[in-house]
């Protein structure tokens, strides 16, 4: 697995950061065939490291982000290039609201399909960070060998 880390708006590193990538980097399933079942073995792993199953942003919706510990919060997203957006608002409001102190996003590094993808989402969160000041790191996942 190849892995590509971009912070964002002063992310400046947290203790779990290595914790997540050798998670990435081991997990031993790929995403491209089937992305639910890679999602489903990424959330059993952080489940066994400590990371909160889906955190309910807020507690009177069915609002979710895929895992929160500590004052840091974590999204995977797979799917639509549109969701990852709202993965940032959701992001955004936590921040805003006093519940994290930064956030991780991981993503595919390359397009597939309409799929999110990193290199767009950094170009286009950097329109915004006017807006959006949470502190990211955007990690992109690539398949590979190595």
């Amino acid at each position: 697995m190849i892995v590509e880390m971009v912070p964002l708006n002063g992310y400046s590193g947290s203790t779990y950061d290595d914790e997540i990538l050798d998670l990435i980097k081991n997990l031993g399933i790929g995403f491209r065939g089937n992305s639910t079942d890679y999602r489903k073995a990424f959330e059993e792993q952080l489940h066994h490291l400590g990371w909160a199953a889906k955190y309910r942003v807020i507690v009177s919706s069915n609002v979710t982000i895929t895992s929160v510990r500590g004052s840091i919060a974590l999204c995977l997203q797979l799917g639509n290039i549109a969701r990852i957006f709202y993965d940032v608002l959701k992001l955004q409001y936590l921040y805003r609201s006093g519940h994290i102190d930064r956030a991780i996003i991981i993503c595919p590094i390359q397009p597939i399909e309409n799929r999110a993808y990193l290199n767009r989402f950094v170009k286009e969160v950097g329109c915004y960070n006017e807006i959006i000041t949470v502190p990211l790191l955007a990690v992109g996942i690539e398949e590979g060998d190595e």
